[in-house]
């Protein structure tokens, strides 16, 4: 999840951390002129995916609706940025983009809002997956492409992983430790905010314990999220495992990837990428753990804190 100092803010967050991967189906356009919804606009918005806002050569693959990604929009609509909504949902998204509607009276001003403004993104290949929060005459609609294993010839897609077995648990921490630090070694840029080279990351037992029990725990119940099956934040799990913590946070992932494709999706998106470069952050904890699910997608955690000083 993105930084918290001392208070947890309301859950609205991989390639990164997170949702869980359902898909519904398209949703049916909207008659003309109807109050607008959220079911509506993204209604409208799969309409010029399929006709005004289509790519040259064919339509763009139709938009799956995800709640994850409509309590993103909502967060988004609350004032967050795009980056940390979408992490505080537990979105896993290699790519996003979102666009806040003022004035959608009707079905019809939203259909030419969405093509004046939003078009671009609409015809996307990679952004498949959509969620929408609309308030009185404003509206937010967030498109994602998760991180999802590459078809079963071994191919890749824009905005696909590879598919690759996950490494064992020892050589998996190994592998996220090394690739952070280098990261953080690094001055960059995640999303609008600038860091500069920070110092490495020290492995806490006790923060990897924390880590490796919330992803053992995800994996076995099938589920994705900074909250956990009890209802715990990180911040409750971390002083659970005993950590006292002056600043903490979270990064998820999950997907069949390799330890690189992991980290390389934590830096592409803004929330996850501040956490890496965080320079108050001193310590972590990483684990891996495997799902239940066909295909054996690996649950992804590192825990990110700093000791309390007396």
């Amino acid at each position: 999840m993105s930084l918290f100092a001392g208070l947890m803010a309301t859950l609205a967050t991989t390639l990164a951390a997170a949702g869980v991967l359902a898909q519904g189906e398209p949703a049916a356009a909207p008659p003309r002129g109807a109050t607008p919804d959220a079911a509506r606009l993204l209604a409208v918005a799969g309409e010029l995916r399929r006709g005004a806002c289509a790519p040259r050569g064919g339509a763009a693959p139709a938009l799956r609706r995800r709640t994850t990604l409509d309590r993103a929009a909502r967060s988004f609509g609350d004032g967050l940025p795009l980056g940390e909504a979408l992490q505080r949902a537990g979105v896993v998204a290699t790519q996003s983009a979102g666009v806040h509607l003022r004035g959608a009276r009707d079905a019809d001003a939203l259909r030419d809002l969405l093509r004046r403004e939003f078009c671009t993104r609409l015809a996307s290949d990679a952004l498949t997956e959509a969620g929408a929060w609309v308030r009185g005459g404003e509206a937010w609609l967030v498109l994602s492409s998760p991180p999802l294993p590459a078809a079963s010839g071994g191919y890749g897609r824009p905005g696909l992983v590879s598919g690759a077995a996950a490494p064992d648990t020892a050589r998996g921490r190994s592998e996220v430790l090394a690739l952070v630090n280098a990261a953080r070694a690094e001055a960059r840029r995640c999303g609008d905010r600038a860091f500069g080279a920070s110092p490495p990351l020290r492995v806490s037992p006790a923060l990897e314990q924390v880590a490796q029990r919330h992803a053992e725990d995800m994996a076995r119940r099938g589920y994705f999220d900074h909250t956990g099956a009890d209802g715990s934040t990180p911040q409750r799990r971390i002083d659970r495992g005993g950590y006292a913590w002056s600043i903490s946070g979270e990064n998820l992932a999950l997907g069949r990837m390799s330890s690189r494709e992991a980290v390389e999706g934590w830096l592409a998106s803004p929330g996850h990428c501040a956490n890496i470069m965080e320079p108050r952050f001193t310590e972590t904890g990483i684990a891996l753990a495997a799902g239940r699910a066909p295909d054996q997608p690996t649950y992804w955690v590192q825990a990110f804190a700093a000791p309390k000083t007396r």
